[in-house]
């Protein structure tokens, strides 16, 4: 396999994970079939404040009510559709699944873009660097997750190229609207209230469907460029608990960089 390595076209999103809720995590996937959560919470929502409020509510309201509570729940309480969970129950596609932030504030995503559109990004890939394990990523002047850093993007590109990593399948996610939806686990409760919450979403136009892959490279190399970013702490630090979770079926020579989208 080979892809489009222009570091020109490779744009570090700031980050996703902080949220005021305690719900840490972010959802990606199909835009209409999260948007439909979000409106099966809204419509949930109306019937909660009727009954409280001692107003008449009709029997098939109050089931209808528990069908999609219950649905929700499984969404984003007892995590039905993280991703590791749905290849722990061997799914083959799905069209949404969650990431966990394994503590992090925030999550620094990149992506490619194909194509600058009027209103939305066309993207070729997406990838999440979950192999970060400080909590608090540093904010200042000196923060390596911008645009600006080009020379940071030209390592992360090395340590995703396919060429030189090994690229696990793990699912398909499927798009039919071939527009893909980011946004915090929050999303389904906030993002009508307010044009604030608005932020906490991003969009791209995609194909209709993505395989979904766990990156894993050269360990000695990845964590000497991630580290070199920061004078202050370590970006990555092996003796993290959760950093030797995920390691710990790879060969002491290799890491799991993180999740690609493609």
């Amino acid at each position: 396999m080979k892809i489009d390595l222009d570091h020109k076209k490779f744009h570090i999103d700031g980050g996703w994970g902080i949220e005021p809720t305690g719900m840490k995590g972010t959802l990606f996937g199909n835009s209409l079939t999260i948007q439909g959560y979000a409106h099966d919470y809204k419509h949930v929502e109306k019937i909660a404040d009727k009954i409280s409020a001692k107003k008449n509510v009709s029997e098939k309201a109050r089931k209808e009510m528990s069908e999609i509570d219950n649905k929700l729940d499984g969404f984003f309480v007892e995590d039905k559709l993280d991703l590791y969970e749905l290849i722990k129950q061997k799914k083959k596609k799905t069209e949404t699944f969650t990431l966990s932030s394994k503590g992090r504030m925030l999550t620094p995503h990149f992506f490619f873009v194909e194509k600058e559109m009027p209103r939305q990004l066309k993207i070729k890939y997406y990838f999440i660097a979950d192999v970060i394990t400080n909590i608090l990523l540093p904010f200042s002047d000196n923060d390596p997750f911008n645009n600006k850093n080009e020379e940071f993007k030209k390592e992360i590109l090395n340590h995703i190229d396919p060429r030189k990593t090994e690229w696990k399948h793990l699912l398909d996610l499927e798009i039919p609207m071939e527009t893909l939806m980011v946004c915090d686990k929050s999303y389904y409760r906030d993002r009508w209230k307010s044009k604030e919450a608005a932020r906490e979403l991003a969009s791209f136009a995609t194909s209709k469907k993505m395989k979904v892959y766990a990156i894993i490279t050269d360990r000695k190399s990845l964590l000497k460029i991630y580290n070199s970013q920061s004078t202050e702490n370590k970006l990555i630090d092996e003796n993290d608990h959760v950093f030797k979770y995920a390691n710990e079926d790879l060969p002491n020579d290799k890491v799991y960089h993180g999740i690609m989208l493609y």
